[in-house]
């Protein structure tokens, strides 16, 4: 079983993040301050203070948040959100911001306290529930239909179920039924980066995780994300993040470990 799909964590965020994709269902919850979330082909959103946004499964975006945040990602596995199929399906989610009057939100930050203290799996879906009570609350309701075949699923699903290989445009078109050219450039017209770069986005982002949420050695880390070598690892993290895996890693308060 894949690391990620065995315990909720939770990652408090300080700094701007690569496109990414994950295969938990993400909940953006600002305290203070304010992040600009991209969503899929470029669409931007302003998530301030005191707001509450969904990112699904496998839908690709990226967080950029201002010097004074204050926020925490939520990241609930599909161990806790297969449990409300209807939603994790539903595309309008995506993006779409929530802003938690004062008893939600003293009810969402007792449990994080309470699961900060003592993490057990009753705080886990308790407070993923108190995340989807938002929904109930602001009658939210979809206006689109949505099928998890769409391109830009599959191709955010191959690359993350395949991060630790050598991923080619032929593989992933073989699997969603493009050619390689059309993957290509469908790519790259939709979301203006080359497919490429993309996956050297998402091998950055999973290695900052690992790094964060686990105890695994540099070592590990740099063969699960399919970096080849460890001298290779250290070289395009130090490119794109501006600092080695190591130091990264005593930078960033850990905030929790499962």
């Amino acid at each position: 079983m894949d690391f990620f799909q065995r315990n909720m964590f939770l990652i408090e965020l300080k700094r701007q993040c690569s496109l990414h994709t994950n295969p938990e269902m993400e909940v953006l919850y600002v305290k203070k301050g304010k992040v600009s979330l991209i969503c899929g082909a470029g669409e931007m959103y302003e998530v301030t203070e005191n707001s509450v946004v969904f990112i699904l499964p496998y839908h690709i975006h990226k967080f950029i948040p201002s010097e004074d945040i204050e926020a925490t990602v939520f990241m609930f596995p599909f161990s806790i959100h297969r449990e409300f199929t209807d939603v994790n399906k539903n595309p309008d989610l995506d993006g779409k911001i929530f802003r938690p009057d004062k008893i939600s939100r003293k009810y969402i930050d007792r449990l994080f306290c309470d699961y900060i203290a003592q993490p057990t799996p009753f705080l886990e879906k308790g407070l993923f529930f108190a995340f989807l009570n938002l929904i109930s609350i602001n009658d939210f309701k979809s206006t689109r239909s949505y099928s998890g075949g769409d391109f830009m699923h599959l191709t955010a699903k191959y690359v993350y179920d395949h991060i630790a290989e050598a991923i080619t445009a032929s593989d992933i078109s073989k699997s969603i039924g493009y050619t390689p050219r059309e993957l290509s450039n469908k790519f790259k017209e939709t979301l203006g980066i080359k497919l490429g770069d993309f996956i050297g986005s998402v091998r950055i982002q999973k290695a900052c995780d690992l790094l964060l949420t686990s105890d695994m050695s540099v070592t590990e880390i740099s063969g699960i994300c399919g970096f080849g070598s460890l001298r290779n690892f250290n070289r395009i993290f130090l490119l794109k993040v501006g600092e080695t895996p190591s130091e990264y890693r005593k930078s960033l308060k850990k905030v929790m470990v499962k």
